[in-house]
């Protein structure tokens, strides 16, 4: 907690992305100056939970799975997202990716159970407000 603290202290932009602090703080926790384990979280864990709450979004929409599963593997092999996978300051887009998609799939297994107030639902807003506080790259799909 210290170390998001002195995140935020030293660089002010962080104010408005708490989330990006605490990740920060938290990896560095983990894995101090040794890379490999920046790589693995980034790449492996965010980037693929990401690519597979996306692939389950696109299960849920109307159409073909063979749509979904390739329109997943081609969102995930698109050449801009190389710099993602080994650029440590970009660490917290991966995350952000994964926690809106699951915020998407969350709202569309909400609106399948036809409510309007359920688990899903806690799920979905907790993740769009995690999506806000950790980076601005999706803001812009919810004006």
């Amino acid at each position: 907690m210290d170390l998001t603290r002195a995140l935020i202290v030293e660089w002010p932009e962080m104010k408005a992305r708490p989330v990006q602090a605490f990740q920060y703080a938290l990896v560095y926790e983990l894995f101090g100056k040794r890379p490999l384990g920046y790589h693995i979280l980034s790449s492996t864990s965010f980037f693929c939970s990401g690519s597979a709450c996306f692939m389950w979004h696109c299960a849920l929409s109307p159409g073909h799975r063979l749509i979904s599963v390739g329109t997943t593997v081609l969102y995930g092999l698109l050449p801009q997202y190389s710099t993602d996978r080994v650029w440590h300051p970009i660490l917290v887009a991966n995350l952000t990716m994964a926690l809106y998609f699951l915020s998407l799939f969350a709202d569309l297994k909400q609106l399948a159970r036809r409510s309007w107030i359920g688990p899903w639902k806690v799920v979905a807003s907790a993740s769009l407000v995690l999506t806000l506080l950790a980076y601005d790259l999706f803001s812009r799909f919810f004006r």
